[in-house]
């Protein structure tokens, strides 16, 4: 494999800890190199490594903030196979153990059946620029769509979110569901108990809603979609001992 590291401190750190863990070689994102490539995040190069595989269809592995405690160095980092989001559907979830959910110490909030709002999440702006997306005319046409669906107000939670903020958690306390494209915030709110509509790749997906559930609800079963997502992010140690290499090479 060929970890495309960019220069930048996490960029680096993570890949070196990736190739040492795959016996790969660590290279810039100047060109596609011969082998599977490995990628972290979208910026400085590694958007187009990424483009042009999808355009050769060449095996890739891609690396980014963890789903659950996403912290730099000593946190986790998501890691997917030829995809940017783990697809987790019914059979494949129920094949994971729950040891690496509860070591998270995380709580699996019972589903929120009450809820005033809909908050609207819209993709960052780098994530729109990698995409080709139009950030206002994604809010324009996902707020008409929520409309022909409920007449529950609506809030837009622009991401970054500015630093006078309220948090995530804050404003879930009160939300119905959680409208976004592939943002990780649809993770957040599926594991508080707020059920979220994802219209892009996204994790939460299997246990999400549609547009026509809003107003006509389900509460899919969470517990192994949950353990299953414990099992697609890893560590740099879990990356550079070859723990994380060998799971995603089983990734379907």
């Amino acid at each position: 494999p060929k970890c495309y590291a960019t220069g930048h401190p996490i960029s680096n750190a993570v890949m070196l800890a990736f190739a040492q863990g795959c016996g790969g070689q660590v290279v810039p994102p100047s060109r596609l190199l011969d082998g599977p490539a490995v990628l972290y995040g979208f910026l400085r190069g590694t958007d187009t490594i990424y483009r042009h595989c999808r355009w050769v269809g060449r095996e890739y592995f891609y690396i980014d903030h963890g789903y659950i405690g996403h912290r730099h160095f000593d946190g986790y980092y998501r890691v997917t196979r030829s995809g940017l989001q783990v697809r987790i559907d019914s059979g494949v979830s129920r094949a994971f153990a729950d040891d690496r959910w509860r070591s998270l110490g995380v709580a699996l909030r019972p589903w929120r059946k009450a809820g005033s709002f809909v908050m609207i999440c819209p993709p960052s702006k780098a994530y729109s620029q990698f995409q080709g997306i139009d950030p206002s005319d994604w809010v324009q046409v996902v707020v008409a769509e929520v409309q022909r669906h409920t007449d529950r107000p609506i809030t837009i939670r622009p991401k970054p979110a500015g630093r006078d903020d309220v948090s995530l958690q804050s404003q879930l306390d009160d939300c119905w569901c959680l409208v976004t494209d592939s943002s990780n915030a649809a993770v957040e709110a599926t594991l508080t108990g707020v059920p979220a509509v994802v219209l892009g790749e996204s994790a939460a997906r299997p246990v999400g809603w549609s547009f026509s559930d809003i107003e006509s609800p389900r509460w899919p079963e969470r517990e192994p979609w949950a353990h299953a997502l414990a099992y697609h992010q890893f560590t740099l140690e879990e990356m550079q001992s070859g723990f994380a290499w060998d799971h995603c090479r089983r990734q379907a």
